[in-house]
């Protein structure tokens, strides 16, 4: 069984599967380069540490890159629509709130935002506030039974209110341009760090 095949496992059996794939693998390569202390590198055992290292490594990330390239269906992956994977997607929301006002509290009571940089940082944590609010209000609408998506992730979605909801589905399709929120607290988090390197530098 190959290592890209234990997607379809559970946690445990793939851990017990590359365990034990990676140490046959390590046998086999000692055998191969002949890395016992009587071998080729035996007379230098930094060397056949090194080299052994180096090949662990070398088998770690091949695994990795086998696994990035050649993907199968990811069971444990969990989209919006259950209830369990939107709890706790909402309440990522709220902790990326809860740390955004943490943040701006902090840099005003220790009055850091009058400086440029951390002030573009404020304004970021500000936008992140409002993007995560219109998230969390977005993901609610989006689990109702207030409208139904034709076409849904296409070009040609449409949505059709069901009688009685116009109104909700309107707040809907405004909420879910969230990127007019997200994009400039990314641009503004840019900006703060670009004035923190500049200060950076001016201070060498």
């Amino acid at each position: 069984m190959y290592v890209k095949d234990a997607l379809y496992l559970n946690l445990k059996q793939f851990n017990q599967l590359f365990l034990t794939t990676h140490q046959e693998s390590l046998d086999f390569i000692q055998t191969l380069f002949d890395l016992t202390p009587n071998g080729y590198y035996g007379q230098n055992p930094k060397k056949s540490r090194a080299v052994h290292n180096m090949l662990k490594l070398l088998y770690f990330f091949t695994s990795i890159l086998i696994l990035l390239i050649n993907p199968k269906l990811c069971l444990a992956t969990q989209v919006h629509s259950h209830p369990e994977g939107l709890y706790v997607h909402q309440l990522a929301h709220f902790f990326f709130i809860l740390s955004m006002v943490t943040l701006i509290y902090w840099l005003k009571k220790r009055n850091l935002y009058r400086e440029k940089g951390w002030r573009y940082l404020k304004y970021s944590a500000l936008c992140f506030i409002i993007w995560n609010i219109d998230a969390i209000l977005a993901h609610y609408l989006e689990n109702q039974n207030f409208f139904i998506i034709k076409n849904a992730g296409s070009l040609e979605a449409v949505l059709v209110s069901l009688p009685g909801y116009e109104l909700h589905t309107l707040i809907f399709y405004f909420a879910k341009m969230d990127h007019i929120f997200c994009v400039p607290g990314i641009l503004f988090l840019y900006f703060a760090l670009r004035c923190f390197i500049d200060k950076a530098r001016e201070l060498k």
